[in-house]
């Protein structure tokens, strides 16, 4: 048994003999081309079509099936009782082929009358909101429900562009434009535009699958089973947005979101109803989309001449002539200067401490003295060194004569011994005496006495290393530069600056920036990078510690971006662009 579909009511298509029951390669072409014939001629005639095809008393049955198909059947000629039957079963399933057929085009009727109803109803209710909004929200709602899908999202393409952006979820209220999900969501809907065709993922088409990434990425995202995809584009081809449909769960036939009544081998996925769904109403849904945007543009545009009907004349040619001048005014050339907090340093600083314990006895300086290079600057208390000095001393003198009776008396472990006693005194001795000769504290250097006022604390001990005085000089600074961190990228090395100082208001200094420090420090709760400039203080009168404010002068620009460069990079930040 075989079956035969003629094709030559199809514009591109050949004539196919496919075998059911048996193969059809083997055949003769002489068979092949009676079976043809036969089947032809009942496709032709509309009846049952029985001839024989070889010599060796067979015969073939055909029945036509359809518009443009039959079934053809092979049989012994061997009796005529045995040939009617074969003719009535070859009938009875032509028969039953052709209901089936016939049963599938009724539903699929069915199914395309309860499209187009659907789609004119969408339409109008598109058509009655009230505002562009309303309308996107109709959309995925009714969408959602006809095609029983598990979301729908809707993208607009402004100004008819093929950029496509996110306007409305089923699943979400408020959308977060700059959320990932959001992107993958935008993602999906601009490959639908850039496809310009309705698309249904997983395909079956093996070699489609690349273009399809994005819809794969944002079913894994909303963890659907399957994603269609439609571009919206009106009768004139504007594009006006995309869908894409999701669905989830076992794939079951439905028709609408309602069950049919159809054989388990008929069914179809409802991602494939609404793919025919959205094809089918592209169009339509895409004009009437367009209609509510075109009402926000031309709201716009009855704005913009009530506007201009309400400004007379020279009202409008002298808001015309202020904006201009306010527009030469920001093209005017200014050098823009970085605003940072400055504190003088010395360029060198050294910190004298105590070389060991002892108590203070005398302290001859304090801060803001100038002193000389060895000059003393405190006196330690060396009476206790004294004392112990002496009995350090007397202890010598005695393990001096032990160690001569050992030897006297041969007694020579013990002579070692005393010997070992009167190494460790002397060396004590030695530290002990080098200890009395530095008993004066003196500065490392020449300079200003920044830090260290100890002459309330005479008579205290000191720890060993305890800083007790900072000399420094004075004759050049270091100034000390805050930069702030959104500005670091405008300030170079070599650049100049003007800076102002707290303690003399009415003066002030120039300098040239000469190191940047390449970390950010955090000041004052601020994240700042330090940079350092020297200033000669021939005058004496700058002091460690003083502070004040800079500018640097980073190079000429618009008085404009001077003006609106850091409020434009905020808002653009905040905006994600």
């Amino acid at each position: 048994m075989g079956w035969h579909n003629d094709a030559s009511s199809l514009i591109g298509s050949t004539d196919r003999l496919e075998g059911l029951t048996c193969p059809v390669d083997g055949l003769a072409a002489e068979a092949k081309h009676a079976l043809s014939s036969i089947a032809k001629e009942a496709i032709r005639e509309r009846r049952t079509v029985a001839s024989p095809i070889t010599a060796e008393r067979t015969v073939a049955i055909g029945v036509p099936v359809g518009s443009a198909s039959s079934l053809v059947a092979i049989c012994d000629d061997t009796d005529e009782r045995d040939n009617v039957a074969r003719r009535t079963a070859v009938d009875l399933a032509g028969a039953k082929i052709s209901h089936w057929l016939l049963a599938a085009e009724s539903r699929q009727g069915f199914q395309d009358s309860q499209h187009v109803a659907a789609l004119v109803d969408l339409t109008s209710r598109i058509l009655e909101c009230d505002g562009a909004d309303a309308a996107h929200r109709r959309v995925v709602d009714e969408l959602q429900n006809y095609l029983d899908a598990s979301s729908v999202i809707l993208g607009i393409c402004r100004d008819e562009t093929t950029v496509c952006r996110l306007a409305v979820s089923s699943d979400v209220a408020d959308l977060n434009q700059f959320s990932d999900s959001t992107r993958i969501a935008e993602a999906a809907l601009q490959e639908s535009v850039a496809r310009s065709a309705a698309s249904i993922w997983p395909t079956s088409d093996s070699n489609n699958r690349h273009a399809l990434l994005a819809h794969q990425q944002f079913a894994d995202d909303v963890g659907a089973d399957s994603v269609v995809g439609c571009p919206l584009r009106t009768a004139e081809g504007k594009n006006v947005g995309a869908i894409v449909v999701t669905f989830k769960g076992e794939l079951t036939s439905t028709d609408a979101g309602k069950p049919i009544a159809v054989p388990p081998e008929d069914r179809i996925s409802p991602a494939t109803i609404a793919l025919n769904f959205l094809r089918a109403g592209e169009q339509s849904i895409a004009n009437a989309v367009h209609l509510q945007n075109r009402s926000i543009n031309s709201l716009t545009k009855l704005i913009r001449n009530a506007v201009r009907r309400t400004f007379t004349t020279k009202l409008a040619r002298t808001v015309a002539i202020v904006v201009a001048v306010v527009a030469a005014v920001l093209l005017i050339p200014m050098d823009y200067r970085v605003p940072c907090d400055l504190e003088l340093q010395p360029v060198a600083r050294r910190f004298v401490a105590a070389p060991f314990a002892a108590p203070l006895e005398t302290c001859f300086v304090e801060p803001g003295d100038v002193v000389a290079e060895n000059e003393i600057l405190a006196q330690l208390d060396g009476r206790e060194l004294k004392w112990e000095l002496a009995g350090i001393r007397a202890d010598l003198g005695k393990a001096g004569k032990e160690y001569n009776t050992h030897l006297s008396e041969q007694e020579y472990g013990l002579a070692a011994i005393a010997r070992h006693e009167i190494d460790r005194l002397e060396n004590r001795a030695a530290l002990l005496s080098a200890r009395e000769e530095n008993l004066e504290i003196r500065s490392p250097m020449a300079g200003v006495v920044v830090a260290g006022d100890l002459r309330d604390t005479e008579g205290v001990p000191l720890e060993t290393g305890q800083s007790l005085f900072e000399v420094a000089p004075l004759d050049r600074m270091v100034v000390e530069i805050e930069i702030p961190e959104e500005d670091i990228r405008h300030v170079r090395r070599n650049m100049s600056l003007t800076f102002y100082l707290n303690a003399m208001p009415g003066e002030s200094f120039k300098a040239t920036v000469l190191r940047i420090h390449p970390r950010a420090e955090l000041r004052e709760q601020d994240n700042v990078f330090v940079a350092e400039a020297e200033l000669e203080n021939t005058s004496a009168v700058l002091r460690p510690g003083m502070k004040g404010e800079a500018k640097v002068s980073t190079g000429v620009r618009p008085i404009g971006w001077n003006l609106f460069h850091k409020p434009v990079a905020h808002v653009t930040g905040w905006l994600g662009w």
